[in-house]
């Protein structure tokens, strides 16, 4: 603003005005023309950017030092001259400072008009010395230099990522994988002998830098095919690719490629996959939430989704969290146990998104969408203790009221909205408990903390079960206890252990002794109410009158007669004298080979007081 005003002020005779504007039109192509074509031939990074801004600053300095600007005090306007000269000095080392950070070792940069690619040697030429392949802020790949190591899938591509699974789950044989975006490469360590692996890319130096830089092409155990050029035309115009894979996975900068996101993208898509082929779209991003975007697509085309959030722990130092969306029409991988347990509910805004077409996309609506906590934390111990010494106390309504009252100032704390959330659905106070709000304030601690933290999931897992979404409660709770066993905790593992065996029970009663013919199962119910048995040492009396009742409803009436032997003698052990004699009647009722159905009342299936589960909170 300040050198706009100076060329106001510099303004001519208007009798002049066109050699005026004439000069400054010259001055703006000038501009334009250094920055488009001399800047990419003579610079190997954005330098022109810091050049100018010194440039900038030395232009204005020279218009304040003009002689018909210096007051009637030359003396201390030198001296503020001196002053101006030292602070644009200041200004241009810390801008060359930025165009080269030190501590960072650049062994190779390049630009062309995708942008400036950098290669960055880490570690020294020790053990652990690796290579990194950036474009702009954005990492694309990491490799270790040590042969061994080399091999190694890093980043946002190792083994629990949803792609690592997505690899490591297609069955051995002649496999085609097709991937938009190479980078490093890295995705080539996943191939075995016969596979193909086909990549598109636009940039042809990261195919160069790919090949000369790192090594994961090179030492390839399949063939690699490199297509150059925009990897939706090249689709389009190829024939049916019959991929087993399609992994997309340009979308991780900050400026994406809309138009891979498309309905009319996926059509293409489409043509190129198997039947039950798998399309992994890579959607972590620090500005943009493309989950919503993903949605939409997976309920326009029929697929079946799912979203995998790895967050590695943090000696793990060469794996990133990563976040995939994988798609499938169906098949065993996408409908497998082990990756419904990997998966997280997607993070969907509130706001309706559009379906992205060629004719419509907006990142406005999914800019900056991830949920993030605010809190005081000094605050939030404060009444986290309050609340604790009124439950201690048994005025339960007193401490939900308090959780209730810091809500309103801190409603995005993930301690307070989870345990309110504990205390809503495990309240033993009955009539204080309200499952709809304990599921909704779990659900939210969860998101605030991305599904990462094994306390949250554990809660909103006793959440789900207090609402009778047994199957949603499961899963919650195994991902609790696989979280809790990698982070090493073992009385939070315990406590996640005791969550998921309690929902294990619940549902294997639930199908083992429904009224309703439609909803039993026995087999299934024998299943699950074994998991919760060996979770729970065939320790808790209703557990192991619920594997009886499993038994009878499966028809295996002398496993069922022995089991519920062993349940009354449980309870008569304990003094439990009410289950005592309900075992006993339904041990009758298995002796003549008859199952037990509802309704009744139920003294079977258990609760948080039958497992004596510690409180979830933390205070």
């Amino acid at each position: 603003m300040v050198r706009h005003g100076a060329l106001y002020r510099l303004r001519p005779d208007p009798r002049s005005w066109t050699g005026y504007y004439l000069m400054i039109a010259a001055g703006g192509a000038s501009g334009g023309l250094l920055v488009a074509i001399i800047a990419p031939l003579i610079f190997d990074g954005y330098y022109e950017f810091q050049l100018g801004l010194v440039l900038c600053g030395a232009l204005l300095l020279v218009m304040v030092c003009r002689p018909n600007q210096i007051p009637a005090r030359p003396k201390f306007w030198r001296y503020i001259a001196g002053v101006l000269i030292m602070g644009l000095g200041v200004f241009g080392i810390g801008l060359w400072q930025q165009a080269y950070p030190a501590g960072i070792s650049k062994i190779y940069t390049s630009r062309n008009f995708y942008g400036v690619l950098t290669v960055i040697s880490k570690g020294g030429g020790g053990p652990d010395e690796f290579f990194e392949l950036h474009h702009g802020f954005t990492m694309h790949g990491l490799q270790f230099a040590d042969p061994l190591r080399a091999a190694w899938p890093t980043t946002y591509y190792v083994e629990k990522s949803g792609v690592g699974l997505a690899m490591n789950a297609l069955p051995a044989g002649h496999r085609r994988i097709g991937l938009v975006g190479l980078g490093a490469g890295t995705l080539a360590a996943y191939a075995q002998a016969g596979d193909d692996f086909h990549f598109y890319e636009i940039n042809p130096d990261v195919e160069r830098l790919a090949n000369s830089r790192f090594s994961y092409l090179t030492n390839c155990r399949g063939k690699v095919e490199i297509t150059l050029g925009d990897a939706r035309l090249s689709l389009e115009r190829e024939p049916p690719q019959n991929f087993d894979l399609l992994v997309l996975d340009a979308f991780n900068s900050d400026a994406i490629p809309v138009h891979l996101l498309t309905v009319e993208a996926f059509t293409i898509y489409e043509r190129h996959l198997k039947t039950d082929g798998i399309i992994a779209v890579h959607v972590s991003n620090r500005n943009l939430n493309l989950e919503p975007v993903m949605y939409n697509i997976a309920r326009q085309f029929h697929y079946h989704a799912v979203t995998i959030d790895y967050n590695p722990p943090s000696q793990l130092w060469w794996q990133l969290r990563s976040i995939w969306v994988l798609f499938s029409h169906g098949g065993e991988f996408i409908d497998s146990a082990d990756l419904h347990l990997a998966a997280r509910p997607p993070l969907i805004n509130s706001v309706s998104i559009p379906l992205w077409t060629d004719d419509f996309s907006s990142l406005f609506q999914i800019m900056h969408p991830e949920p993030f906590a605010h809190v005081d934390p000094e605050f939030s111990l404060a009444q986290d203790q309050t609340a604790g010494k009124l439950w201690q106390q048994g005025d339960f309504a007193g401490a939900i009221a308090v959780y209730r009252l810091v809500l309103r100032g801190h409603p995005d704390s993930p301690d307070l909205l989870n345990n309110l959330a504990q205390l809503l659905a495990t309240c033993p106070q009955a009539s204080l408990r309200n499952c709809p709000e304990a599921v909704t304030l779990a659900e939210k601690a969860c998101q605030l903390t991305f599904y990462n933290d094994a306390s949250f999931m554990g809660t909103l897992g006793a959440a789900y079960g207090e609402a009778g979404r047994f199957d949603d409660a499961i899963w919650m709770a195994q991902k609790a206890c696989a979280q809790a066993s990698e982070s090493g905790d073992e009385n939070l593992l315990k406590q996640n252990q005791g969550f998921l065996a309690m929902n294990l029970n619940n549902l294997a009663w639930k199908l083992a002794t429904s009224e309703k013919t439609n909803i039993r199962n026995g087999t299934r119910a024998v299943q699950l109410a074994e998991h919760a048995c060996v979770l729970t040492q065939y320790g808790v009396t209703p557990m192991v009158g619920t594997l009886a009742a499993a038994y009878a409803e499966a028809g295996r009436y002398d496993d069922a007669i022995a089991t519920a032997q062993k349940a009354c003698a449980l309870a008569e052990k304990s003094g439990e004298q009410d289950l005592l004699k309900r075992n006993q009647e339904l041990l009758a009722l298995y002796r003549s080979h008859q199952p037990y159905h509802e309704p009744l009342e139920k003294p079977v299936p258990a609760s948080v007081n039958d497992l004596a589960i510690p409180t979830n909170s933390k205070q």
